[in-house]
């Protein structure tokens, strides 16, 4: 039981740690690509807005599934 319960603990640490890894990561990213245009027009700065309140989130949480699903994968091909 307590072992199943910090097994528990340490995937949501993990979980947590990879989500604002990315989040912190997607940032410069996606300012390069506000700056080129992207996001549409970057008439008084709203490229910016819509890479910080749609882009941003999604970024970093897709990126955090892709490295779960990977960490995912290497556990299971070091089992077999």
């Amino acid at each position: 039981m307590v072992k199943s319960v910090l097994r528990l603990l340490a995937r949501l640490a993990v979980t947590l740690a990879l989500l604002a890894f990315w989040a912190w990561q997607s940032e410069p990213l996606l300012d390069a690509m506000a700056r080129r245009g992207w996001f549409g027009s970057c008439f008084e700065g709203a490229c910016g807005y819509a890479a910080a309140f749609l882009y941003w989130p999604l970024l970093s949480l897709g990126l955090t599934v892709v490295s779960l699903m990977l960490i995912l994968w290497l556990k299971r091909r070091a089992w077999r």
